[in-house]
């Protein structure tokens, strides 16, 4: 039998009764879900006593200093010593990192540095997330020039979140100099700039210094590759440029030795003598004997220039004394060594010996030829492994997602399910909203309604008063006016009773005048109470006998302004003038109106003494009221003391 529901039914269910269906819905798929979740890893790294760190931070800090490469690899001991007594795993990984570094940095040993690091598996810790991206940019270091570095270093920045400022720099620094080493000069660019920017952001001065001064050399390199020898060699002199601020010179060895090689290649040879002895002192102030091979290769290159060629010979036989250049371990330095030697042999007519160099240059050069068929192939091999990896993933995520298909249908099921019973309880409560809604939007209409009906009452009743107002009290004051004329003419000699019934009369007839332009809604406008402002201010000032100019803007916004706002303004600006003729001892007033960004600012400027302290707004005599009314509508007003007194206002427009 086929059980079919009829949707519109269902809320005449018992609103407990659906509810405890509801209820029970949710609580099966959560038990559901909660059974399929894996039980997190329990496994905590134990936290570093204070007194054990205290310790760690200050060994790492003498391994860091110290010039000796045994020196510093003893003090890393002592903290793995630790840390396996401990059980600081993640301070036993840093020491093994750490240690592999000292190798590169000290002495160029990748193989070393490689052995630190692969003794990490074999420690029987788990790596977190943070740890395995770490040694991914360790090994991208360590494998220097071939094409693992390039993969492990970018697969460490595939997890920026995952690396601290300090590996984000040290990723794309290598990154830049993998790049320029394989002539792909655009990448190493776009890494070099990528990493001085970061490097902008370094708190630490001296770490900063460094970072740019490599990075200016790498930038050196690359120039050097793309042909533009001109921004190179700009990039070297920002460089030595730093170097007069320095206390640490040692970071400004690679520095002066390119410096040394462009002078060598323009021909310039006594630059280049000159930059390759302060490479040399260095040398011999910061880093191990050995190293001085390389500043006696570069200086008996300078001589073999100079066509000096007996001393060329005897600086590249103490090179070979510091270090037998077979064991140098570096074939393009090797390749280049015997190639000189080669060709001071030949230029001094020593053929036997030049051949025996001829032959070791040949020997290392074919063995950079290898090294790059080799890393051919490894990347060839790495691909294919890459593949392999790529095609196992893909059948094992099939695995999973075959035996989550079941799990996905349950789920399903009760999301249907729930689905159901939130259609029913949202149609009925839905239902009552909309009768609620319905019953709320009419009661809202209907007092727009009386809202609107008294706003209609409002305005017919204040245009009724100004209307009465100007033509009964308007018309009655005037017929005063003139019959005040009348007797005045029929009066010989003063009558200063008439004078003063004319004068309080025409006052009377401006401020029943004023009163209808304020009562009239039709003026609630920008217009109309600039032309107001103008009117009164003429024609007050022309009967006060002052001289007086009025500006106002030629094109006024078509703009409404509220009825009150429009009153406060006016009040404001008439207490003002009339302040400023009774009390500023001035002769001349000029009033200026601008419309600037939305606002109305008015100005009201005399060439008086100033006001007196006893008039300033906090002192009343009406001035108190006017920066109330400014202030009410959200403006300003402010008194500036300067060949008289300035009065400006600025209100906000609509």
């Amino acid at each position: 039998m086929i059980v079919t529901y009829d949707l519109v039914s269902l809320p005449k269910l018992k609103p407990g009764k659906l509810l405890n269906t509801w209820l029970c819905g949710i609580l099966i798929v959560l038990l559901f879900l909660l059974s399929c979740r894996r039980s997190p890893n329990q496994d905590q790294p134990l936290p570093v006593a204070p007194a054990d760190l205290k310790l760690i931070d200050s060994l790492k800090t003498e391994a860091q200093h110290t010039g000796q490469t045994d020196s510093a690899l003893s003090y890393y001991a002592l903290i793995k010593q630790l840390a396996r007594q401990k059980k600081y795993d993640e301070v036993l990984f840093d020491a093994y990192c750490l240690s592999a570094m000292a190798l590169i940095n000290k002495q160029g040993n990748f193989e070393g540095a490689k052995a630190q690091l692969d003794s990490i598996s074999r420690l029987g810790i788990s790596l977190s997330p943070q740890m395995e991206v770490s040694l991914d940019l360790r090994y991208g270091v360590v494998y220097n020039v071939s094409d693992s570095a390039i993969f492990f270093l970018k697969k460490s920045l595939d997890n920026p979140q995952l690396l601290d400022q300090e590996d984000k720099l040290l990723a794309k620094a290598t990154l830049s100099t993998l790049f320029a080493s394989r002539k792909n000069y655009d990448l190493a660019y776009e890494y070099a700039i990528d990493y001085l920017k970061e490097n902008k952001t370094r708190k630490d001065p001296a770490k900063k210094l460094k970072g740019e001064v490599i990075t200016l050399n790498n930038l050196y390199i690359i120039e050097q590759g793309r042909k533009d020898t001109a921004q190179a060699f700009r990039y070297l002199q920002q460089a030595i440029q730093l170097d007069k601020d320095s206390a640490d010179h040692s970071m400004f060895s690679n520095v002066y030795q390119n410096m040394g090689k462009y002078y060598l290649n323009k021909g310039d040879t006594k630059q280049a003598w000159q930059y390759f002895s302060i490479f040399e002192q260095i040398i011999r102030e910061h880093y191990e004997d050995e190293y001085l091979f390389y500043p006696r290769l570069y200086e008996a290159e300078v001589l073999f220039a100079e066509q000096k060629y007996d001393s060329c010979l005897l600086l590249l036989q103490q090179a070979a004394a510091i270090i037998d250049p077979e064991d140098l371990g570096d074939p393009p330095i090797q390749k280049e060594y015997f190639e000189c030697l080669y060709s001071v042999y030949q230029q001094k007519g020593n053929t036997t010996s030049a051949l025996k160099a001829l032959e070791r240059r040949n020997v290392y050069s074919d063995v950079l030829y290898q090294q790059d068929t080799d890393n051919r192939l490894t990347s060839y091999e790495r691909e294919r492994k890459q593949e392999a990896a790529d095609r196992a993933i893909a059948i094992k995520e099939q695995k999973i997602e075959r035996q989550t298909l079941v799990s996905r249908f349950l789920i399903a099921g009760c999301i249907l399910l729930l689905i159901l019973i939130l259609v029913s309880y949202l149609y009925w409560r839905n239902k009552k909203a909309l009768e609620t809604q319905k019953l709320k939007e009419l009661e809202q209409r209907s007092a727009l309604e009386r809202a609107r009906l008294l706003i209609e009452v409002e305005s017919k009743e204040r245009k009724r008063i100004a209307r009465e107002l100007h033509d009964e009290i308007g018309s009655t004051l005037t017929t005063i006016g003139l019959a005040v004329q009348v007797l005045k003419q029929n009066t010989t000699g003063p009558a200063p009773a008439l004078d003063i019934i004319e004068r309080n009369s025409r006052k009377l007839t401006l401020q029943a005048k004023e009163i209808v332009w304020s009562l009239n809604d039709s003026n609630d406008n920008l217009a109309s109470l600039i032309a107001r402002i103008r009117h009164y201010c003429v024609q007050f000032l022309s009967d006060v006998n002052f001289t007086h100019s009025v500006s106002i803007p030629e094109d006024i916004p078509d703009m409404n302004i509220e009825g009150f706002k429009r009153r406060y303004i006016f009040q404001t600006i008439k207490e003002i003038v009339n302040n400023a003729v009774k009390h500023s001892q001035a002769d001349k007033i000029n009033v200026s109106v601008q419309i600037n960004d939305q606002q109305l600012i008015i100005q009201v400027a005399d060439n008086g003494t100033g006001m007196q302290p006893e008039v300033y707004p906090n002192n009343g005599n009406g001035l108190g009221n006017t920066r109330n009314n400014i202030t009410s509508i959200g403006g300003t007003i402010s008194w500036i003391e300067q060949a008289g007194t300035i009065v400006s206002i600025e209100v906000p427009l609509p």
